[in-house]
């Protein structure tokens, strides 16, 4: 019986020993990063807290930007989720809401 296992074990170490995971590739961000959220009427923005004031200013420009475009689009019944990502040299600045 002891035969069996040690060439079940040399089986699955050398042909199973490649694992696969999910990586995200457009940044990293530390396990440590704290998350911090500004909910308005129209937007809910969520940035990291390292971030700071600017993500208060991001904000009032934001509902700025909404209050003046809010004569073209009909009142929103839902706040728009917005992340601030700002561990990556990707841009994301192309959003679509899906349907």
């Amino acid at each position: 019986m002891g035969h069996k296992s040690l060439i079940c074990y040399i089986f699955f170490f050398f042909f199973f020993t490649v694992a696969y995971s999910q990586y995200y590739d457009t940044g990293q961000d530390p396990a440590s990063l704290r998350w911090m959220q500004i909910k308005t009427e129209r937007f809910r923005i969520i940035y990291p807290a390292r971030y700071g004031e600017w993500g208060k200013e991001f904000t009032k420009s934001l509902e700025d930007a909404g209050s003046r475009l809010g004569t073209l689009f009909p009142p929103e019944k839902y706040r728009i989720p917005v992340i601030i990502h700002n561990y990556t040299v990707m841009s994301n600045g192309y959003v679509a809401w899906a349907p």
